[in-house]
């Protein structure tokens, strides 16, 4: 780490030195009840989208099993038999 800054030799920037004192300000608003309740919300809500993103691709996944069997089935039978899940 370099000591110029702290010798002297280079010139502070006071629009940076607000900005971090603005920052350091606004952290203990981290550890309020409002902060962890908004947080969990946030993160149950993603969780939620993420869960039904994957419910909805294994549905789908599995519509298309059922009628590549249906189509399979179908053959293999003649058209005697319907498919299995019409």
């Amino acid at each position: 780490m370099s000591t110029a800054p702290r010798e002297g030799e280079v010139a502070k920037n006071h629009d940076i030195l607000r900005e971090a004192y603005s920052l350091c300000y606004r952290l203990p608003v981290l550890s309020s009840q409002r902060f962890d309740e908004d947080y969990f919300t946030q993160c149950n809500d993603v969780c939620l989208m993420a869960y039904l993103g994957a419910v909805t691709k294994g549905s789908n996944t599995m519509n298309q099993f059922l009628n590549k069997f249906n189509i399979l089935y179908d053959k293999g039978m003649g058209r005697r038999i319907r498919g299995l899940f019409f």
